[in-house]
């Protein structure tokens, strides 16, 4: 009888500190794949936001070139006007395109490059006719734009869209994505490397 109660009393005695340890780990370890995945999961969610919010601009600036005589709004780094040139900031294009009602009404009274305006994680940044336009080339035909993660944004890249070839050609992080990402296919999509 005693003999009994002694092995009881050894399997009754619980687990040890290593049987502890080894069990604690695999449920941290089990625990961040969930994470890792919604968390890359919510990074695709966002990147497609901001693609939409790419074909929206597009859109815009695509129905503004039907209006306006067949030029897309530029502006130039050096404030100059020209004959293709006609704001002098990306903030005078976006207050243009959202009063003539190229863009939705609710942007109205927000700066274009105000931090999850259009796509959570990204700001918005409409390049300059210079940055693409060919030297003594107008800029009637070219734009370019790009949604932007801020820092401390979870979104891993810029993605750039760009009506004209000559743009970003000098930008060796810029790869080519799919075409028809934004369902416009004169453009081309570009993600832009950290």
């Amino acid at each position: 009888m005693c003999s009994r109660e002694r092995n009881n009393s050894n399997t009754a005695r619980g687990y040890s500190l290593v049987e502890m340890l080894i069990v604690t780990a695999l449920i941290v370890i089990l625990a961040t794949i969930p994470v890792a995945l919604l968390r890359r999961s919510r990074e695709k969610t966002y990147e497609a936001e901001a693609l939409k919010s790419l074909r929206m601009m597009a859109l815009a600036y695509e129905n503004y070139y039907a209006q306006k005589g067949h030029r897309y709004p530029n502006y130039r780094t050096d404030g100059q006007y020209a004959e293709d040139i006609e704001y002098q900031s990306a903030e005078q294009i976006w207050d243009d395109l959202v009063r003539s009602s190229l863009l939705p009404r609710q942007y109205s009274g927000f700066p274009h490059d105000r931090h999850d305006l259009l796509a959570r994680g990204y700001v918005l940044s409409i390049y300059p006719a210079d940055y693409g336009a060919a030297p003594g080339m107008g800029a009637r035909n070219i734009y370019a734009m790009a949604m932007i993660p801020y820092e401390g944004s979870i979104a891993r890249q810029a993605i750039v869209v760009v009506q004209g070839q000559r743009f970003f050609s000098m930008y060796p992080t810029a790869v080519p994505r799919k075409m028809g990402d934004l369902g416009l296919y004169s453009l081309t999509v570009y993600s832009m490397a950290d």
